[in-house]
């Protein structure tokens, strides 16, 4: 959201859930629907006259990335099949990220689309929202990997890591089990960083400590900005400054409840 401030920039939150979004009529950072908002309206006009998409009838006919939902879930779709053969797909990626090429599986093909629906819809939002670069805080580093891949002088990853403590115990408070809390930061964070770190090249994977963010916001943000070689706006410190046009993972009454 921080980057997202920038004047050139535009930040989609956790974009890989726009389809759910829409489906469940969740909220936009403006305080609207994502299927009433004005700015994601010019999205879908755009998708329907190029590629005769209805989003707001066909919310996830334009497939991204697979995703697994564990507060808000839309249940038509994240069904046990679903999950099954997401599994599936993520193995099949992890191997084709490491094994040598000689025995390296291709990319599940519903995940190779997903790479190009995504970088086409990033093209759409740039030209309809008049920005420069985007921001996309899905959290799903092998999907992160792939646009890397597909698209490397155009895509730079960026880590935000946390102590394990602040993790456990805000997913503890959430609602997850002691060992459900530690273990989802652990595999996380294991995989993304011996991932990250073996196919991103060095000049365009940063990772930030949360905690260093907290302690100097506007210092790590120069820091961010100087490795995105973009230009620093103090407007990007206040998260009031401006509407925010992004997807919320959680619903209003989720997040009452979490609070």
């Amino acid at each position: 959201m921080l980057l997202g401030g920038h004047s050139q920039g535009e930040s989609l939150g956790e974009f890989s859930f726009l389809g759910k979004a829409i489906s469940l009529e969740q909220m936009c950072g403006c305080g609207l629907k994502v299927a009433d908002c004005k700015e994601w309206n010019k999205l879908y006009s755009q998708v329907l006259l190029e590629k005769n998409i209805d989003l707001k009838k066909q919310p996830y006919e334009l497939r991204q990335w697979d995703t697994r939902a564990s507060t808000v879930i839309d249940k038509k779709q994240q069904t046990r099949g679903y999950l099954f053969v997401s599994k599936l797909r993520t193995f099949m990626t992890r191997l084709h990220f490491m094994l040598p090429s000689f025995f390296r599986p291709p990319l599940p093909s519903s995940l190779k689309k997903g790479v190009e629906n995504t970088a086409y819809l990033y093209d759409v939002v740039l030209e309809t929202r008049e920005k420069n670069f985007i921001v996309d805080s899905s959290k799903n580093f092998l999907k992160g990997i792939a646009l890397y891949k597909s698209y490397p002088k155009k895509t730079k990853i960026l880590l935000l890591t946390r102590d394990g403590r602040g993790v456990f115990h805000s997913k503890y408070r959430s609602g997850f089990t002691k060992k459900e809390s530690f273990l989802g930061w652990y595999r996380y964070y294991s995989g993304a960083l011996y991932y990250l770190k073996k196919l991103v090249q060095k000049e365009d994977l940063l990772i930030v400590k949360y905690e260093d963010l907290v302690t100097d916001l506007e210092g790590e943000l120069k820091k961010i900005c100087t490795w995105a070689q973009i230009d620093f706006e103090k407007e990007m410190v206040d998260l009031g400054f401006g509407e925010r046009h992004l997807v919320m993972i959680l619903a209003l009454s989720a997040i009452k409840a979490l609070n």
